[in-house]
């Protein structure tokens, strides 16, 4: 976004392709790293904005824009095809629940409690976002250009946790203009009796205003965004100890998605899922085969998964019974070794567990546990 401005309101057009090429180039290397195209777009938004209202010519408004979305090697996603919009997807003509809702962080709170967690306080919050208004009447252009940007406070609220992360520095840059403005203010309220010394003054005030402001989000800043280990040690350690265990033998560890970072990085091997795959059917076939009471069926799913999955069938499966009898006839089907973990910690997953998995993926509809109304779903594990 910092090249993007630079390009926007270059007042040479070789700058401003000087500036849109680094621009493209970094976009090139967040979106191989990230891969969140979405992002890009809203970069794209902010030259095109500020090539169109700056410059004003057509070369700079359609060329720099072009030149922007090739390098950066951004593909169209279709914004409705979110994540965090489908309660549902299809995968072989089987239909899988969406997992996103049983994530702690994408939880959605009330208005108040993202205030608070923004600075530490409501009050604050207020004051920093009376900041950011002020900021945009000053600077109408600019401010347009960051709209995208300041786009993540208004997810917050669909969004919820996730969100407050990426949105709390533009709370704060709300509040530093708004302390400096003042600052400004007040200084040149007394301009008259400083004379040569005014503008040196101004520049003064505004820097210890603004280190004051830092010293003060440092003191009373919301440590709960430092969000703590949710891994216990032993766990770690155990993670650690399948390393020796599997000898350098080709395997996979099968446990829940929360363990997949960690599990790869402390022994090498790799995961059926981890917190990147929420939209992946893998999760419904983990959750499957540890709510499974048949030791035999869990087995099955679980090669059927080190061996690929639904990824690996020739050709689409009719409904879930002749997928279970493909697992069963490719029992003895070379596959690798899968270590399964399972820990005490899992047992408070067990709803988001059951929810997952006690799941139709032939109709689409979650498998009611017995004695309970259709209206009154609950997903209980005997």
């Amino acid at each position: 976004f910092a090249m993007v401005m630079c390009a926007g309101r270059a007042k040479d057009i070789k700058w401003g392709l000087f500036f849109t090429l680094i621009a493209g180039l970094t976009a090139k290397i967040f979106i191989d790293w990230y891969g969140k195209p979405q992002l890009i777009f809203m970069a794209a938004c902010s030259l095109f904005w500020l090539t169109l209202v700056i410059s004003r010519d057509p070369r700079r408004i359609v060329g720099f824009s072009a030149i922007f979305i090739v390098l950066s090697g951004a593909w169209f996603v279709n914004p409705l095809n979110s994540i965090y919009l489908l309660t549902e997807f299809t995968h072989h003509n089987f239909i899988f629940s969406n997992v996103i809702s049983t994530v702690t962080e994408v939880s959605q709170i009330a208005l108040n409690k993202i205030l608070y967690r923004m600075t530490g306080s409501v009050l604050v919050s207020v004051f920093c976002l009376l900041g950011i208004v002020f900021w945009a009447i000053r600077h109408p252009v600019i401010a347009i250009a960051y709209a995208p940007l300041a786009g993540f406070a208004l997810l917050t609220i669909v969004l919820g946790n996730r969100a407050l992360f990426y949105s709390a520095p533009f709370f704060w840059f709300g509040g530093g203009y708004l302390v400096v403005l003042i600052t400004r203010l007040a200084v040149y309220q007394f301009s008259y009796r400083l004379g040569n010394f005014a503008q040196i003054c101004s520049i003064l005030a505004s820097a210890a205003t603004c280190a004051a402001l830092l010293l003060f989000i440092w003191v009373t800043g919301p440590v709960n965004q430092l969000a703590r280990p949710s891994i216990p040690v032993p766990i770690i350690k155990a993670m650690s100890e399948i390393k020796q265990i599997s000898g350098g033998e080709n395997g996979v560890v099968a446990s829940w998605w929360d363990y997949g970072y960690a599990s790869m990085l402390m022994n090498g091997l790799p995961t059926f899922t981890d917190p990147g795959t929420h939209l992946s059917n893998t999760n419904y076939f983990i959750a499957d085969a540890l709510l499974s009471s048949n030791p035999v069926y869990t087995a099955d799913t679980l090669r059927f998964l080190a061996r690929g999955g639904l990824s690996s069938l020739e050709a689409k499966v009719e409904n879930r019974t002749a997928l279970t009898q493909i697992m069963i006839d490719k029992r003895d089907d070379l596959a690798p070794t899968v270590y399964l973990m399972l820990t005490d910690q899992m047992t408070s997953w067990i709803p988001s567990i059951s929810k997952i998995g006690r799941w139709d993926i032939d109709l689409g509809s979650p498998i009611l546990a017995k004695g309970h109304r259709a209206d009154r779903i609950w997903f209980i594990i005997f």
